[in-house]
């Protein structure tokens, strides 16, 4: 059993993860002696990164994360309290 995940969710992922990827292998290749390819590597890369996490973000919070009510905290037995701040 897996965590079953919307498809375009799964491809967005993916994006961001070649992107990180990218970028960590552009760095490497800027240390290893190759700072002109290694530099567009990680420019580019940084770009996939980018755009993917504006993606991620444009799909919406995950299902059920808006059940809580604003303005609420879970304390360490679980219970709901009221944000004392906003209530004065």
């Amino acid at each position: 059993m897996g965590l079953k995940a919307d498809p375009q969710t799964l491809v967005v992922t993916r994006w961001l993860a070649g992107g990180a990827f990218g970028a960590l292998a552009g760095i490497a290749l800027s240390g290893l002696g190759e700072p002109g390819i290694g530099s567009w590597v990680t420019v580019g890369s940084l770009l996939v990164t980018i755009v993917s996490l504006h993606k991620f973000g444009r799909l919406g919070p995950d299902p059920g994360v808006g059940k809580q009510r604003a303005g609420t905290a879970r304390g360490a037995d679980g219970a709901v309290r009221g944000d004392e701040t906003t209530h004065r």
